[in-house]
């Protein structure tokens, strides 16, 4: 039995089964003993079985007319190779019982690798996600959609990205991803208490982008991949590097997308009673682009691993002006390129730095993570104002925000059947906005947050969970002025919103009762959301979503 190769991800643990003679082995049966997480080798004997953040694990690997093996294995798990001898002697009835791992209070994690993302790529990541139960996408043109899960979307759902959450102006619905599709090589969708250690806006879920693997020791990867589409002539690139020497890894990737203007089976659209036509079917100014730049490294050692890296996200997209409110006859004219941005339009930029560590030591380990992140958004659009003196620019809103944010936490298996994990993340946020498109002001806020999760195996049927989590923000929204009708006139006033903390908590409690044929599970939860920036402090017209946006200053912490 040999136990050697890459370095695989905590989560999810990589081997492949052969026979003494070298030939792969499909249909072996490997099983954690600990947990009963259980799965089988595929065709070329290779398998994947989620270990659930475990520091140890113990593993059963087993098939007919073969030895079984028994192996212990700590973190950092690395990618295994056994090699099966086979049995002498009569074999009596062979049982075969498999057990579903444990998840989070009778809600699992779903587990997604490269080459379900691989083959299901579309126009963003979001899209690439909807073949799960319970996940949709908010799409707005060709290039942009918002995660929905269970039907909850905007600040309902979190995303994080290599342990650290994506900061953007997420509560629009008309904003989409600031996340390089290409670069996803291994997420979960997560559910149920294991929610708590990600923070207050994970009321429906959370999509966690896993860091990247460091890869196996002295190798070197160059790769490339690419998709096109008929429809909107998209076309697609990626590009990767790399390269891992002694346990140091460097990993460079580059991609692109560009798409033209979108095409249905129709040849006209109504708008407010008026009938306009669409030139061949075509949604003029639905054409954009998207680049990105990535670079990632590190070091791998027995006592744990750290990780470098950052990103920079550029996004141009046009919108089609019947979904702004404003279509007029010539919007909908052939303009002879089906590739150009007009107006209305989008401008993103995210840039990301990041740098983390995980630490182990005996059955324990210790996670530090670190982050700061500069999104930029500008929408443009044709002036408009309202019976007010038109803006001079197109500049209809502009929106910049940094963030700075930091997590520690800490797990343990003090027994084979316990497990806890704690820890403690914040983060502080500036933003600047102006554009004659008022719709929330600049501010400053600053958030922190404790949790605790513990699971315990009572037996090997009988599992609980429990979970909880405290949280306390403060946001101080800065003064802005605006127009006012004053008789037959516009006046000026200044507008001063009020300053808000608040604080709150979040717990849950579950088990998990297996028997012979039928597994039972019971849980009980409270969440709570903080209201955003928007739903406090909004106040102007946006035509990106049809309506006049007003906040509400004292708006209460939304729980279920």
């Amino acid at each position: 039995m040999l136990a050697l190769s890459a370095q695989a991800q905590n989560n999810v643990l990589h081997g492949d089964v052969f026979s003494c003679e070298g030939i792969p082995l499909e249909g072996a049966y490997i099983i954690e003993q600990q947990s009963g997480t259980s799965t089988i080798t595929n065709t070329k004997g290779h398998f994947e079985l989620a270990l659930n953040n475990r520091i140890t694990a113990v593993l059963r690997i087993s098939f007919i007319g073969f030895q079984s093996i028994t192996d212990t294995l700590h973190a950092p798990f690395k990618t295994q190779l056994y090699h099966m001898h086979f049995a002498h002697g009569d074999l009596g009835t062979v049982e075969i019982t498999g057990h579903v791992g444990h998840g989070d209070l009778g809600l699992p994690q779903t587990y997604l690798e490269s080459d379900f993302l691989e083959k299901n790529r579309r126009n963003s990541l979001v899209q690439s996600l909807e073949k799960i139960p319970g996940i949709s996408g908010i799409s707005l043109g060709a290039g942009i959609t918002k995660p929905v899960i269970r039907g909850f979307s905007a600040n309902r759902v979190l995303v994080s990205q290599g342990g650290i959450k994506q900061e953007g102006q997420q509560w629009g619905y008309d904003h989409g991803l600031e996340i390089d599709a290409f670069a996803v090589e291994r997420m979960r969708i997560v559910k149920g208490a294991s929610t708590l250690r990600y923070g207050p806006d994970a009321t429906a879920g959370v999509i966690d982008i896993l860091p990247i693997a460091p890869g196996r020791t002295h190798t070197l990867l160059v790769q490339s991949e690419g998709i096109s589409q008929s429809n909107n002539q998209l076309a697609a690139s990626s590009a990767l590097v790399h390269i891992n020497h002694g346990g140091w890894y460097l990993r460079l990737r580059a991609s692109g997308r560009f798409y033209g203007d979108y095409r249905v089976p129709g040849d006209s659209f109504t708008y407010n009673s008026y009938k306009l036509s669409l030139y061949d079917g075509y949604l003029r100014n639905t054409a954009g682009s998207e680049k990105n730049l990535h670079a990632d490294g590190g070091l791998v050692r027995k006592w744990g691993i750290i990780r470098v890296g950052g990103s920079e996200y550029k996004l141009e997209a046009g919108m089609f002006p019947g979904a702004f409110g404003i279509p007029r006859a010539y919007h909908t004219l052939d303009d002879g390129d089906a590739r150009n941005i007009d107006l209305p339009r989008q401008d993103v930029s995210h840039r990301r730095a990041y740098s983390g560590a995980d630490f182990y030591i005996a059955r324990h380990q210790l996670s530090i993570d670190a982050g700061f992140q500069e999104n930029q958004r500008l929408e443009s659009s044709l002036p408009h104002a309202h019976g007010r003196a038109a803006a001079a620019k197109t500049e209809a809103l502009r929106l910049l925000l940094q963030t700075g944010q930091f997590k520690v936490s800490f797990k343990s298996n003090p027994a084979r059947t316990l497990h806890f994990e704690t820890g403690l993340d914040g983060s502080i946020q500036e933003n600047s906005a102006r554009g004659f498109e008022f719709l929330i002001p600049a501010y400053r806020q600053s958030q922190g947050g404790l949790f605790g999760i513990v699971h315990w195996l009572v037996g090997f049927n009988l599992e609980l969970n429990a979970g909880l989590r405290s949280d306390a923000r403060s946001i101080q929204p800065s003064s802005y002025t605006i127009s006012l009708p004053s008789g037959n006139s516009w006046v000026n006033s200044t507008m001063q919103p009020i300053a808000r903390k608040m604080t709150n908590y979040a717990g849950a409690i579950g088990m998990r009762l297996r028997r012979k044929r039928t597994t039972y599970t019971s849980s009980a939860a409270r969440t709570f959301r903080f209201p955003n920036v928007s739903e406090l402090y909004s106040n102007g017209v946006h035509h990106g979503t049809f309506r006049h946006e007003l906040g509400n200053e004292n708006l209460p912490v939304e729980t279920g």
